[in-house]
């Protein structure tokens, strides 16, 4: 049942604590692959929609990316698809780099259909879909290939996509790019959750990601995203839970000087469709709504798998200085699982045990294979 719209408004100041990793740029990595034609669209629009020429439905999709962000790209992707197979009976633009408002803001929006779709970040739509929280369990996906299998399993997406809809009445049509979270710091190699103890680390602003760190030993800081820079280098942070790619795209890597690929979680974008755009649409529309969301995750899985090879290289080749450590033993990074299972059995309830036991088995029988 849709959940009632002043309590999506009463959760926004707990959403603004998340707005972290909704700053000037986002915690993912540039793609040297040109913007496709939705993302043309966009640009040559003002800052206020025109209105769409009779008959024809105008869909915004706003992101928090800039414009050569992988994310803004798989929009592209999805929005040239509908474009193409509607004959321009819809229109797709694409907003990047925060244009029309902070994700929390973008959200809002979407759930209240003034805006008609947008790929919200599962620490942010957690806050009114605690589902979501999945996502987040610290080690509960293996590595980056289990997770992608795990994204494209048809009852893990039933789940999920029924859970947005039951609580929203919006729609969900795929999850976009999901890079496995490590640490960076400025004072230390981290191969245990001892080396962990005492850092100051700045994280999102998630219940469960702080958890999480805590447990480690860390003092888990929630630090604005547009702050972070800042912070780390003037000692007001030791580090901060992101990627490679993160570190070089925001500079945090003059700061830091050491990286460790702990793949404590695997956070993505979830697209969302509002209830009003999606009751617009015909069945045959809707059906290449799928379809086009398919693509935008076929696009995405993929950036993720090489983006993380990429950022090493690079790092590697522009800061040579700077450590990343990627070859934790199977004993080392037990030492993180066991400390933070205590934040699994607190946010089982959250997520309900059926989705909890569904994800969890599935990943056991992926990793026996």
């Amino acid at each position: 049942m849709k959940k009632n719209i002043s309590m999506i408004l009463a959760v926004a100041m707990l959403i603004g604590m998340l707005a972290g990793c909704s700053g000037s740029k986002p915690e993912a990595s540039s793609a040297a692959a040109p913007a496709p034609t939705a993302s043309a669209a966009s640009e040559a629009a003002s800052d206020a929609a025109a209105p769409a020429p009779e008959g024809q439905i105008l869909v915004r999709i706003a992101t928090q990316m800039a414009a050569d962000n992988n994310t803004t790209i798989a929009m592209n992707v999805f929005g040239d698809y509908v474009m193409e197979k509607t004959n321009n009976a819809i229109k797709v633009e694409v907003y990047p780099n925060s244009q029309l408002g902070a994700e929390d803001i973008v959200m809002q929006q979407v759930l209240t259909g003034t805006l008609e779709m947008s790929p919200i970040s599962s620490a942010v739509l957690s806050t009114v879909v605690p589902e979501v929280n999945i996502f987040s369990f610290p080690f509960l996906f293996n590595d980056l290939d289990t997770y992608i299998d795990m994204c494209w399993d048809e009852g893990f997406r039933e789940r999920i996509f029924n859970a947005v809809e039951e609580r929203t009445g919006c729609k969900t049509l795929g999850f976009t790019i999901g890079i496995g979270r490590g640490v960076s710091n400025t004072k230390r190699e981290i191969r245990t959750v001892d080396d962990m103890k005492g850092l100051k680390i700045r994280t999102i602003g998630s219940p469960i990601i702080i958890d999480t760190f805590n447990s480690f030993g860390a003092t888990a800081t929630n630090v604005p995203w547009k702050e972070v820079y800042t912070a780390l280098q003037q000692g007001l942070v030791d580090g901060e839970d992101s990627s490679v790619i993160a570190n070089l795209d925001q500079k945090f890597i003059e700061s830091n000087k050491f990286y460790t690929q702990l793949d404590t979680m695997f956070q993505n974008h979830l697209l969302v469709v509002s209830s009003e755009l999606w009751n617009k649409l015909t069945p045959e529309q809707q059906q290449i709504f799928v379809e086009a969301g398919v693509k935008a995750d076929e696009y995405g899985f993929e950036c993720s798998r090489t983006d993380i090879k990429d950022s090493y290289e690079r790092a590697a080749k522009e800061y040579p200085d700077f450590k990343i450590t990627s070859d934790l033993t199977p004993e080392e990074k037990q030492t993180f699982v066991d400390a933070c299972r205590p934040v699994w059995d607190k946010y089982k309830p959250e997520v309900g045990e059926d989705l909890f036991n569904y994800t969890y088995d599935l990943m056991q029988k992926m990793v026996k294979k």
